[in-house]
């Protein structure tokens, strides 16, 4: 899960982007992946719209 950034770019010091923050981000989609599954919706559909979905 590890990601080199280009020199200069400031995503690394970004806590957000740091590969064990990652990590835990990816996991938590994984388990919403159902719920937006079930809905025929893509994850971004489902952050972007929540109150369509639950």
């Amino acid at each position: 899960m590890d990601h080199d950034f280009a020199p200069g770019d400031q995503r690394p010091s970004i806590p957000f982007f740091r590969a064990e923050n990652r990590r835990k981000i990816l996991g938590v989609l994984e388990k919403i992946r159902p719920l937006a599954d079930a809905h025929g919706a893509t994850l971004a559909q489902l952050a972007t719209l929540p109150g369509q979905f639950i």
